[in-house]
């Protein structure tokens, strides 16, 4: 059993590789099978000039084997190969504290994904690469904005309940209900869980199940895919036209701000707020210095996602987000009705060229496409 890449119009660059499986394929080597079975594990796959670790995981979508491919040349193909043996490497892990789970790559702590003591679950704080310090605000002290940390999922307006902002005793809540899916490894961790929002006093509004995907990459090139799904099932839900939304929020570190030095760039190549906010772009990237590092955090808009490229709601003072509602209008749905939206969110060192965000974003818009041959 083999696999055919083909990089496609874009050079590749450490680029995520999901590869959908049945139970059953053909060809696929016994221990190969016996691990998809399962829907998890980790072996190898042997791409011509490289060998590369890969990892099952199993997702609410079914389940993939995911390997990182470190580079291909626009335009060329590899043929890779299932091969058996263990991968004796640091990857990523999920280690379970009191109410949030720590995310380590490399044995390197990360971030956490704190989901109890709050009224919303986020991520935070976010190592910086290469610095000893947050790429994120995260300080639970503030007065300005004191909702808006790290990184998080909310909208303003829901059923006319306010679930981004949190006044006193009338904000909403997004409850933690469990984790559906969760797995680490060599490649990526991995976890899914199931969420419900309520009013302050715990009327339910709306359910999310949302997922996120850490990969194992080097330092100054961390990746983290996400997706938030709301299903309607307490009845229709109205999305609010409120700029007070995202889904997806995140509060860049205070050193990195405009209002610092920092710089906004979108992929048209507009700059800070006075150009990008409100305009629409398939990415928008944040970037700055933390303790002396240029360093920065792009956000992809998933092509999938409803009335994309997205526009932006971002701004000098360090607020990042993603949102179409406050400029298109609220979205309704239905009862039993589900919408789903899905980011990349890459940390890099250096600022947006010397990354290279508009080219790392086809790695996700437009990924190594995948062929099985025998």
């Amino acid at each position: 059993m083999k696999l055919l890449l083909k990089a496609g119009h874009h050079h590749r660059y450490y680029a995520p590789v999901w590869v959908p499986v049945t139970e059953k394929i053909a060809g696929l080597p016994n221990d190969w099978q016996e691990l998809i079975e399962a829907g998890h594990g980790t072996g190898t796959i042997a791409c011509q000039d490289v060998t590369l670790p890969a990892q099952v995981v199993s997702t609410p979508e079914g389940k993939f084997v995911v390997f990182i491919v470190p580079w291909m040349e626009a335009g060329s193909e590899k043929t890779c190969e299932f091969v058996s043996g263990k991968v004796d490497m640091p990857g990523v892990r999920l280690i379970d504290r009191a109410g949030r789970l720590e995310l380590r790559i490399q044995d390197r702590w990360f971030t956490e994904y704190v989901f109890e003591g709050y009224a919303k679950p986020f991520w935070g704080p976010i190592s910086a690469p290469g610095v000893d310090a947050s790429i994120t605000r995260l300080d639970l002290e503030t007065r300005e904005h004191p909702h808006q940390r790290s990184l998080w999922f909310s909208h303003g307006d829901v059923n006319g309940v306010d679930c981004w902002n949190e006044p006193a005793e009338r904000h909403g809540k997004e409850i933690h209900k469990a984790f559906s899916h969760r797995t680490d490894g060599a490649v990526v961790g991995f976890f899914a869980s199931e969420n419900t929002w309520t009013d302050f006093h715990g009327q339910p509004l709306v359910d999310d199940h949302r997922s996120m995907a850490l990969y194992n990459l080097w330092e100054g090139h961390r990746v983290m895919d996400l997706s938030i799904t709301l299903k309607a099932n307490y009845g229709p839900v109205t999305l609010g036209a409120t700029k007070e939304a995202g889904p997806l929020g995140i509060r860049v570190a205070p050193e990195m701000t405009v209002k610092n030095g920092g710089k906004i760039t979108n992929a048209y190549g507009a700059i800070n707020e006075q150009e990008c906010w409100g305009k629409r772009s398939p990415w928008c990237d944040y970037s700055g210095t933390v303790e002396g590092h240029p360093v920065g955090i792009a956000i992809f808009d998933h092509v999938d996602n409803e009335d994309h490229p997205t526009f932006w709601h971002v701004r000098d003072y360090g607020l990042f987000a993603g949102n179409n509602f406050h400029f298109l209008g609220q979205r309704r749905l239905e009862s039993g009705e589900t919408v789903t939206y899905r980011y990349r969110v890459l940390f890099h060192a250096g600022d947006c060229d010397l990354a290279r965000v508009a080219a790392r974003y086809h790695d996700y818009a437009n990924p190594i496409r995948v062929e099985f041959s025998s």
